[in-house]
Parts: C-alpha cells; structure tokens; sequence
C-alpha cells in the first residue's frame, strides 16, 4: 500500500494533491507554491517455523526420538496451524499435538508407537 500527502513547502500545512497540475494552486495559508511530498509504503509477511531434533545412538540406523515443532498449513481448512510431535522409539511412544491458533481447538495423539497405523506415512499403500 502506498499513501501519499502533500504539505506547503514553507508553512507545513496539509494541501490536496496538486503535483499533476502545470501550475500549482498557491496555499491558502501562506501563498507559496513549494510543495513537499511524502511517499509512505507498507507491506504485510508472515514467517513460518519448523524445528527438527533427531537423537540417534551409535549403532542404530534410525534415530531413537525425533521431535518436530512447527507452524503447518492445514490442508483439508487451508489455514496454519501449530503442530508439537514426539516419536519417541525407545519407549515405544507415539505423541502429537495439533492447534488452531485462531480458535483454540486441538488434537491430541498419545498412543503406543506400535499402535500407530494408518496415518500420515504409517498409511498402507494401495495396491
């Protein structure tokens, strides 16, 4: 968004838009014709956050406990939401917890990590 204003050159007095004008129109305050335009510009951007921690042990091919918290764009609402995940592999334990941050409402996921099925990428594949 751009705003413009115009103020008289020598008394700072607020005056309509005259610079597309060959001739400006004097100030009714003080007759001068000097103008002093000010541009202001503003824009609007988000920023969204992920942060992945995997703790792995020597010798083990996929890590023992990965946490994920992140803003996630909500597919099925096309919104953002905030999304807390703790796959934890060595006691077994599957925890997410997903919230609109507009109203509040959550989802809540703790269960056994071998119960975990048919979500997400825990999907079987169709044949």
């Amino acid at each position: 968004m751009i705003k413009k204003t115009v103020k008289c050159g020598d008394c700072n007095k607020m005056l309509e838009d005259d610079t597309t004008q060959e001739d400006p129109i004097p100030c009714p305050n003080c007759g001068s014709i000097e103008r002093n335009v000010e541009l202001f510009s503003s824009d609007e951007a988000h920023a969204h956050e992920k942060i992945v921690l995997k703790e792995k042990l020597d010798g083990t091919k996929k890590p023992v406990r990965e946490t994920v918290s992140c803003d996630e764009l909500c597919v099925t609402e096309n919104k953002w939401v905030s999304k807390k995940r703790i796959i934890d592999r060595e006691n077994d334990r599957y925890r997410e917890k997903i919230e609109d941050p507009e109203t509040g409402k959550t989802y809540v996921c703790d269960e056994p990590l071998s119960k975990y099925h048919g979500h997400g990428s825990a999907k079987k594949l169709k044949e």
